[in-house]
């Protein structure tokens, strides 16, 4: 089944702000425990959620930078897009209930949020893979209204 993510409120505004360059800033995808709850009006920094981060075998603290990232624009549904390629955690051991994606700047205090994937449930590894497997339509999308 596909991942799909789900904009935090202030990852929006960063990106209209020009905060965040979604193809040239570092951008990471972290693992959240299920103590997790998102607050998509209030979490703007990964330090709002890192308290939450999993922990264990093939996972490093802060998670992976994306890569394979692009933008594209449908003019039939005034639709952006941004995609990246799957993310993977190889041979982990770890139990998450979330992912955040975020613009890292190196402090937790100002690294900003830009969404959240809710996996429905825990996803466990015992030494296995955990994947991210990014719904085709895009990891995060950004529609103009029609006039």
């Amino acid at each position: 089944m596909a991942d799909a993510m789900h904009w935090f409120g202030r990852g929006v505004e960063a990106v209209v702000r020009q905060d965040v360059d979604l193809l040239n800033d570092t951008i990471r995808v972290a693992l959240l425990t299920d103590d997790y709850t998102p607050d998509q009006a209030n979490h703007q920094f990964w330090g709002d959620v890192n308290a939450d981060e999993v922990s264990g075998a093939g996972y490093s603290s802060g998670g992976e930078a994306l890569t394979g990232r692009s933008l594209s624009y449908g003019a039939a549904n005034l639709r952006t897009v941004f995609h990246a390629d799957n993310v993977a955690w190889p041979d982990s051991s770890v139990a998450a209930r979330w992912a955040v994606a975020y613009k890292d700047t190196g402090a937790a205090s100002t690294s900003l949020l830009l969404g959240y994937v809710d996996f429905g449930g825990e996803r466990e590894t015992d030494g296995t893979e955990l994947l991210i497997d990014w719904d085709d339509a895009g990891i995060l999308r950004s529609a103009a209204e029609a006039a």
